[in-house]
């Protein structure tokens, strides 16, 4: 069972969550997507019940005009909060301006509990931001540049993208990079290009990268990336589909859907391993989805969205009946057309992206 917890907050676009590894009470919810506008961090005390908006340098200016101008209309997006385990005063952020590389954002530190913060690593986008949990001291972040460490839990940063032909290939334009740190062998992590193919492997704190093979279901290259907490070879990786690994990288297979029948949404957001690694949870354009079966053949996947409301209908996608209100029909970001009549229920009438939708008042 799923409980809204936001729903009365100045903002609804959440991008990024983090607890305090000391007291799980306190939480952060980092503000803004890739096309809704953030307006700070949102930072509760109490397991969610109650919120304090930090504004801090996230909250502005506004967007300059785009073609996206509707969705342009505030603050970064703020993609990764983490807090540092043996302090939780101290925390990173990174963020990035919603559409774009300006203005630039980058990484952000705090030091009391997230009331202000510092820009401590200025870059047009930063996508992660992760403490080593084996030496809280130790901090990587990853965006346009590549791969960045601290070894003062983030106040100075310096690039670890090795060299040679032990480096991280960096494009001309860069959308930045994601990572994910192995928390069973935290000097193994693995890093993936932003919007299209490079995924690479270091086993040694970033001094040196292997440049993995990309899946052969293209679909998955670009987007998040996780690794599984008890076996740094269970790798997880998707983007419009989901793929996973279970030796470090070297192959990948689709993990869409299992062999009970049970598919994925498309369109991946987010992935996150229980603390030993034994379920994952997997967020997309549809909601949430879980399985137990992280190493088997088959990902057998559960449907968590019984209570859960994830459906974003498009400003401007809404049209009611001209005589009959309980009539309506309204676009959705990815989850189709979808018709109002009368009660609670939805029906979807034509699938993917919807759209504008208008009844005509002459007829």
């Amino acid at each position: 069972n799923w409980e809204p917890l936001t729903d009365n907050q100045a903002v609804s676009a959440i991008g990024s969550l983090a607890l305090d590894p000391s007291n799980s009470d306190i939480v952060y919810a980092g503000t803004g997507t890739n096309f809704l506008a953030g307006g700070g961090i949102l930072k509760s005390t109490d397991a969610g019940h109650s919120w304090t908006l930090i504004q801090g340098p996230f909250a502005g200016p506004p967007a300059p005009a785009t073609v996206l101008a509707i969705y342009a209309a505030g603050g970064a997006h703020i993609s990764s909060l983490a807090v540092q385990p043996s302090n939780g005063k101290v925390l990173l952020a990174a963020a990035y301006a919603i559409i774009g590389l300006s203005p630039a954002y980058g990484v952000y530190r705090s030091t009391d509990a997230g009331a202000t913060w510092t820009n401590v690593l200025s870059l047009p986008r930063a996508s992660t931001v992760v403490f080593d949990p084996a030496s809280p001291n130790i901090a990587f972040a990853g965006g346009t540049g590549g791969v960045f460490r601290s070894m003062d839990a983030g106040a100075t940063w310096n690039p670890v993208n090795g060299t040679g032909t032990n480096a991280i290939e960096i494009p001309k334009t860069s959308f930045g990079f994601n990572l994910a740190i192995a928390a069973s062998s935290p000097n193994a992590m693995y890093a993936n290009y932003v919007g299209g193919g490079g995924i690479y492997r270091t086993v040694d704190g970033g001094q040196n990268w292997t440049h993995l093979r990309d899946p052969a279901n293209k679909n998955c290259l670009g987007g998040i990336i996780s690794v599984d907490p008890a076996n740094p070879n269970v790798v997880i990786h998707g983007n419009v589909n989901l793929c996973r690994s279970t030796d470090g990288g070297m192959t990948w297979t689709d993990a869409m859907k299992g062999e009970n029948g049970v598919g994925l949404h498309s369109d991946m957001h987010s992935v996150a391993f229980s603390r030993d690694g034994g379920k994952l949870f997997v967020g997309n354009d549809g909601g949430i989805w879980s399985t137990t079966e992280v190493s088997a053949k088959s990902l057998d996947w559960s449907n968590l969205n019984a209570t859960l409301a994830t459906v974003l209908f498009y400003p401007n996608g809404l049209s009611v009946h001209p005589t009959d209100p309980n009539i309506s029909i309204a676009g959705t970001q990815d989850n189709g057309q979808l018709k109002y009549g009368g009660s609670a229920l939805w029906t979807e009438i034509m699938c993917g992206d919807g759209g504008t939708a208008f009844f005509d008042f002459t007829m």
